[in-house]
């Protein structure tokens, strides 16, 4: 995802396989993009509403595989499984025949108290118009 309109791009390709989330190694969902609740066009559609969208720009669709986001299969399933997420967890995400991306978890510092007042709406902000982050849950 672009943090700003003036962000280079991540690539020119969309693609077509499929796609795979894991936590320390263990497979929790997989998935075929063919499967996606949204098709490329509804969301790109969804993002350019209020956004510049280009080539290259990447735009989050949700959940990978596995009937939907942890908070959604706890309740379903009336347990936490998969937990959740704990400091140094790695949490890699594949897309087939494109990459993959993994990140550690950890725990962010305490936020400052807010004393500046409310947030500037999106666009307004000091990283100046399109300063944020789109994205879809199918």
């Amino acid at each position: 995802m672009r943090p700003s309109a003036t962000a280079r791009p991540a690539g020119t390709v969309i693609p077509a396989a499929a796609d795979t989330g894991k936590v320390n190694g263990a497979e929790v969902g997989r998935d075929l993009l063919s499967n996606m609740g949204w098709t490329f066009e509804t969301l790109i559609g969804y993002a350019a509403r209020d956004s510049v969208v280009v080539p290259g720009d990447v735009l989050g669709s949700g959940t990978v595989g596995n009937g939907g986001c942890l908070a959604e299969l706890w309740g379903r399933h009336g347990r936490q499984d998969p937990p959740p997420l704990r400091d140094g967890d790695v949490v890699t995400l594949t897309v087939e025949g494109t990459g993959s991306l993994t990140n550690r978890v950890v725990t962010a510092a305490p936020a400052p108290e807010d004393t500046a007042g409310p947030a500037p709406r999106p666009g307004q902000g000091p990283s100046g118009p399109g300063s944020r982050v789109v994205g879809a849950c199918r």
